[in-house]
């Protein structure tokens, strides 16, 4: 059977001298892998949109078992990614957490349009990077079902207040009165990163990636976010080493 949709290159595999085996975030079929014929070839029709990061439209055999890429055609290449080590580094971190969070075939639009917005805004330099990184992870942590309660203390329903502790165990955040009576360690939340990451969870898709921050209050965020990841997924990530690696220099 065959079956035309679009999809992100997540990963790519050799396979052979001419071979690759791809995974694809795609809008139909959710996150598979695709066995792509002689692509290794740049006189191979499909060798451009075959490329780690490539939106392309696809074509592909499905059986019972497997996907055969059939044809490509690329619709964005993203190419400047690969010009710049830091970016290339988070992108290639964005893909891992795709593929870590994202559960195979069932549709996950919000997801894909996440990864695109992501990979737009940090190859054009309109957000970023270190901005970028703790809003993709608590986003699409939130479309996998991880979505914290960060409303307001669990314990009193305290909107407002200069400190709040994030237990991540529990998902929810305390106040100072509340957090004394929890012995679980938690993580710091002053007014505006707690602001910050609730408009990331809360706002309209569109306005998600728009907010501002001071150096002190996105350090807070971007610790918080990150500690949110390495709890929900219980597993190291090399490319989340390597990336923090190279923000540092």
């Amino acid at each position: 059977m065959y079956i035309r949709t679009e999809g992100l290159i997540v990963m790519e595999q050799n396979i052979g001298e001419k071979d690759k085996l791809l995974t694809i975030l795609t809008k139909c079929e959710g996150l598979i892998r695709v066995f792509a014929r002689g692509v290794k070839s740049f006189l191979n029709r499909n060798a451009s949109a075959t490329q780690l990061f490539c939106y392309s439209d696809l074509i592909l055999y499905k059986t019972k078992d497997k996907y055969v890429l059939t044809e490509a055609s690329a619709k964005v290449l993203f190419f400047d990614l690969r010009n710049d080590i830091e970016k290339l580094s988070l992108a290639e971190y964005f893909c891992e957490l795709t593929i870590a969070l994202t559960s195979h075939n069932h549709e996950i639009g919000d997801i894909l349009s996440l990864i695109l917005n992501s990979f737009h805004y940090l190859q054009t330099g309109k957000i970023c990077a270190n901005l970028l990184k703790p809003i993709f992870e608590i986003k699409i942590l939130c479309f996998s079902g991880y979505t914290p309660n960060l409303i307001c203390c669990k314990d009193c329903a305290a909107y407002c207040a200069s400190t709040f502790y994030w237990i991540l165990k529990e998902g929810s955040i305390f106040c100072e009165n509340c957090f004394k009576n929890h012995f679980a360690p938690g993580l710091t939340l002053h007014s505006a990163p707690l602001a910050a990451l609730r408009h990331i969870i809360y706002a309209e898709p569109k306005k998600t990636f728009w907010f501002e921050l001071s150096y002190e209050s996105k350090k807070e965020l971007i610790y918080a976010a990150e500690q949110y990841i390495l709890y929900c997924l219980e597993k190291e990530l090399k490319t989340l080493d390597f990336y923090n690696l190279i923000a540092q220099n």
